[in-house]
């Protein structure tokens, strides 16, 4: 409240300076009057006289100085009231109260110093609120993004969540299809009525094991195998009983061949069996035990007319350079098995490198 009273503003002399200079004219007035009036008579002779003026004036000095706030309080009473109200409400929120003023002064024109304040007070006002509205809006304007955000989240939790979805969907469709694609492919390189390995398989396989064993420098061998007289057993005893004779003979070959060797199919009566890091003799050997082992065996056991059935054999041996392809091993070990069938069936012949002939075993 000090402050309010006391300080001036663009040079417009405080209130309570101008309440002191009032007092003090208003004060000295009758003093300097009796002062004048009583100069050529008896009374300024005396003492009492003096005395009573000299306390005349020092207490209107002492008053215009002391009382001077004591004034200017009273007389701003009012606006200070009004200021009072209006920085309660204020205080509350309510940025539409104003002060009701007369029009401002012209410019050079002195004005009371509250008046001037309640005018700044009402600008100040008016701008709190102008601020206000654009702070409402920024935050309006940033609920509604927070809202957008929150929304775009939601919107994105749910994409992912179908994503994963169907991320999951697509592996497990991946994965039947993988497991379709190696049954397929198992299917195509696998003989249905005997489940060994197939024509197709057969030439994989022989493709990589020829690369592979003349990379090393090892020894191959190969041994074609065909049933004697096969179109008789299905001519006698009917397809289905030349289909378990082919059933039967593939369960002798699975049986008796090594882990390392492959047995195949070729087609009809025919089938090949493939044996790595092989030997002339081993592979021999087994074309002997497989030999007599289709030969003793007792094939449609559980049928009403069991048979017996013999095969031709043929082999071709290579552990060394040069290494043939696969077309002509292939056509090698099937000249040795037309030489068992010309032979007489039943036998088994092989191909020696060092004349050029097949020579029969057995």
């Amino acid at each position: 409240m000090k402050s309010l009273l006391t300080s001036p503003k663009r040079g417009v002399m405080p209130i309570t300076t101008k309440v002191k200079i009032l007092t003090l004219f208003f004060g000295t007035l009758p003093v300097a009057i009796m002062l004048v009036v009583g100069y050529d008579s008896s009374l300024y002779q005396e003492p009492d006289f003096n005395k009573a003026m000299a306390l005349a004036l020092a207490m209107t000095i002492l008053i215009a100085l002391f009382s001077s706030k004591l004034i200017a309080r009273w007389m701003v009473s009012k606006q200070l009231g009004e200021i009072k109200n209006f920085c309660g409400q204020v205080k509350k929120g309510d940025y539409g109260v104003y002060f009701n003023l007369p029009s401002e002064h012209s410019e050079g024109q002195e004005e009371n110093e509250v008046i001037s304040l309640m005018r700044d007070m009402n600008w100040m006002v008016h701008q709190i609120s102008i601020r206000e509205s654009k702070l409402q809006e920024m935050i309006l304007e940033m609920e509604s993004a927070q809202q957008e955000l929150y929304e775009q989240r939601q919107a994105l939790e749910t994409a992912n969540r179908e994503l994963l979805t169907m991320q999951h969907q697509l592996r497990e469709s991946n994965q039947e299809l993988n497991q379709a694609f190696l049954k397929m492919q198992d299917m195509a390189m696998t003989d249905p009525l005997t489940q060994l390995p197939n024509r197709r398989f057969f030439f994989t396989f022989m493709e990589q094991e020829l690369s592979r064993v003349s990379r090393y420098n090892e020894a191959i061998a190969l041994i074609m195998i065909d049933i004697d007289h096969f179109k008789k057993i299905n001519d006698g005893y009917g397809h289905q009983a030349g289909d378990q004779v082919l059933q039967e003979l593939a369960a002798i070959l699975k049986n008796r061949k090594r882990a390392s060797d492959v047995a195949a199919r070729m087609g009809g009566e025919e089938f090949a069996l493939v044996l790595p890091h092989t030997q002339l003799a081993a592979a021999v050997s087994l074309a002997v035990d497989l030999h007599e082992l289709i030969q003793e065996h007792i094939f449609l056991r559980d049928s009403d007319a069991p048979i017996s059935v013999t095969a031709s054999f043929g082999l071709c041996v290579f552990s060394g350079s040069p290494y043939p392809d696969i077309d002509e091993i292939y056509q090698c070990a099937d000249q040795t098995l037309y030489a068992s069938k010309n032979a007489g069936r039943n036998s088994i012949h092989y191909y020696d490198r060092t004349s050029g002939h097949s020579v029969k075993v057995a």
